[in-house]
């Protein structure tokens, strides 16, 4: 029997791809520098370890992710979903936010608290509001409603990757510090492939620096727009083709 590692798509994009960006720089300078990776041996080992390395960091990004989100979530003052909820928070005007609110109620049976009621007891209206949100987020699940799926992934991404952002600043700074030894030390004679794995480790070093606390704010506010959007009295969940 032969085993296969399978990731739906979420996993592909929220914890896969982010590992693939973290060791794309040391992949590049081991196919680009050891002539015997290249083999057909050497390709069939090379993406057995690659596979495994790849579902290790995907493991890793997961639980670094889920962490960072519960302190990003504290620094936030809350679940960006459940903010929005609040009477006293602005990012949704207070007519639209009634229409969901309504909408909420009417499928879980939930009665949410006034604007007072709210002031005098914020944690338990929070309470209220995450309980709505578990709900909506368990009806909304899977690719029926493919905008909250592809934000979902996307915050999932973001999150993710700014997980392992310190390991990957590591390994593409090691791989790109290694190419530029080997093309400091053949400087005359550098064929074109090996500037591969400097420009990948520079793009990697550039790309994970603009992955930071702010963009995952901004995609979870994405995520939670997009799920919340769903409660317009007007929409409906669209046909699934089989």
């Amino acid at each position: 029997m032969k085993a296969k590692l399978k990731f739906d798509e979420y996993e592909l994009r929220a914890r896969v791809f982010p590992a693939v960006i973290v060791t794309l720089p040391a992949i590049a300078g081991v196919y680009t520098f050891f002539s015997g990776a290249r083999s057909v041996l050497g390709m069939a080992a090379g993406t057995v370890i690659e596979s495994a390395f790849l579902f290790l960091l995907a493991r890793i990004a997961r639980d670094r992710g889920k962490r960072i989100q519960e302190r990003l979530y504290t620094k936030w003052g809350g679940k960006t979903t459940t903010a929005m909820l609040r009477h006293r928070d602005t990012r949704i005007d207070p007519f639209t936010k009634e229409r969901y609110k309504h909408t909420l109620c009417s499928l879980f049976g939930l009665s949410f608290p006034t604007q007072e009621e709210e002031l005098a007891d914020p944690a338990h209206a929070d309470q209220v509001y995450e309980s709505a949100v578990k709900a909506l987020i368990e009806k909304r699940r899977g690719k029926t409603y493919k905008l909250v799926f592809s934000e979902n992934c996307n915050f999932g991404f973001v999150r993710n990757l700014l997980g392992l952002k310190p390991i990957g600043l590591f390994v593409s700074a090691a791989a790109g510090l290694s190419t530029g030894a080997v093309l400091w030390h053949q400087w005359r004679n550098v064929p074109a492939l090996w500037w591969v794995p400097a420009i990948l480790s520079i793009a990697t070093i550039l790309l994970l620096l603009l992955v930071t606390e702010a963009a995952a704010r901004r995609t979870a506010e994405a995520y939670a727009e997009a799920l919340l959007r769903t409660c317009e009295p007007s929409q409906r969940a669209p046909k699934v083709r089989s």
